[in-house]
């Protein structure tokens, strides 16, 4: 019975896909990366200019590739914890930290499109250009892709059919529609019971401290557990591998002058603005977040408002782990702030330090916000923000 359901199958397939199908334009390009073929529009269809194909910079977002798109410099950057690649969509170059090139980005539709092969050899990905039947394949590969060219191209084509029908459909007129409804026929609403929202509480999940093996390590037992994080960095220079893969894991970035106390108290926003420099050098981003430790002193009025007017804006917390006292085990940190957080009965903002301590202690408190149903939060610049003066600016 089952063979003769697929060979059914394809005797249908076989006489309705030249129907469907039309013969596809010579511009039309599918486009893949590892094992999955991307939809097919025009809005982000690939295109060749001198021989040189182009795709748009959504395709390399599946790679762990941070891309910063600046209208006011008009320039892409694609970045991860190794590679920072920039494009001058102005002066139609290409550079890096070293060098400067002749490759060049284009901007069709609102999109900017990248060279493909250029940025997979920079980058450390792969691609391949697979003719087919249906329209040229281009494929984008990292170490994760499991299927060879062949065997992707073969049991990707009934994939390929469907996004050349669903774009054929979507690029052909539309048709007037016809109304089913007849004058005095009665329309009886279904009814709809609403379903009550179950109350959950949430959290921000913070750190503190400078880069490292115990914050490399808190960022893979984030990753492993699909949670985003806030971290105020005090040495953003010192740790720009650091700072980068931050970001392009998802977490939210903020400053901590901590690390030069006196220096904060002679120019609190030059301080600031040194972090921000070596955080865009490094990230080709800056943050707008800051968080003053309390060892630097209460922040004046007249500080807070120099910081404030500049856009910057302060956070702190109160859920402390207290993870920092020499000796301390991940187990006691992690009772000390389950404890607290059993207590309290508003947002939390928990701060946790990058240390041998608040990595021992992690995975017990990821699983407690799990099992008690925390929503986790990471800091947008857009918050109002949390902090012991009650200044939401």
């Amino acid at each position: 019975m089952k063979k003769r359901i697929a060979a059914l199958i394809l005797i249908i397939v076989a006489v309705i896909a030249p129907v469907i199908l039309a013969a596809p334009a010579d511009d039309i390009y599918f486009t893949a990366v590892n094992d999955r073929v991307l939809p097919l529009t025009d809005d982000t269809m690939p295109f060749k200019v001198g021989g040189v194909v182009y795709v748009p910079y959504t395709v390399f977002n599946f790679s762990e590739l941070e891309v910063y798109y600046s209208r006011k410099e008009y320039s892409l950057s694609l970045f991860n914890s190794k590679s920072l690649l920039t494009f001058d969509l102005g002066r139609n170059i290409s550079y890096d930290r070293q060098s400067q090139y002749e490759q060049r980005a284009y901007e069709r539709n609102g999109t900017v499109y990248l060279p493909i092969s250029f940025v997979c050899g920079f980058m450390g990905l792969r691609y391949s250009y697979v003719s087919n039947q249906y329209g040229p394949l281009i494929r984008v590969c990292n170490d994760k892709a499991v299927l060879s060219d062949t065997l992707f191209s073969s049991g990707a084509t009934y994939t390929l059919i469907d996004r050349l029908t669903q774009y054929n459909i979507s690029n052909a007129p539309t048709p007037t529609p016809s109304s089913q409804w007849s004058p005095g026929q009665p329309i009886t609403p279904t009814p709809v019971t609403p379903t009550p929202a179950r109350a959950k509480k949430s959290a921000y999940l913070t750190f503190d401290g400078a880069g490292g093996g115990s914050t490399e390590a808190i960022l893979d037992i984030l990753k492993s557990r699909g949670v985003k994080a806030t971290f105020f960095l005090t040495d953003i220079e010192g740790y720009g591998d650091t700072a980068r893969r931050i970001i392009c894991e998802g977490h939210s970035m903020g400053i901590n002058p901590g690390a030069d106390g006196e220096a904060f108290a002679q120019d609190p926003l030059g301080a600031l603005e040194r972090g921000n420099l070596a955080l865009k050098n490094e990230t080709m981003q800056k943050t707008r977040l800051i968080r003053v430790p309390q060892a630097l002193g209460a922040l004046s009025d007249g500080t807070r408002d120099l910081l404030c007017g500049s856009g910057y804006r302060i956070w702190d917390y109160n859920t402390d782990a207290n993870d920092t006292r020499e000796g301390i085990s991940g187990k006691t940190v992690a009772d000390n702030l389950t404890g607290k957080l059993e207590k309290r009965e508003t947002t939390a903002v928990i701060l946790l330090h990058t240390g041998p301590a608040a990595e021992k202690a992690l995975p017990a408190i990821l699983e407690y916000l799990r099992d008690n149903d925390y929503t986790l939060r990471v800091i947008k610049d857009t918050e109002a923000p949390v902090n012991n003066y009650g200044d939401v600016r």
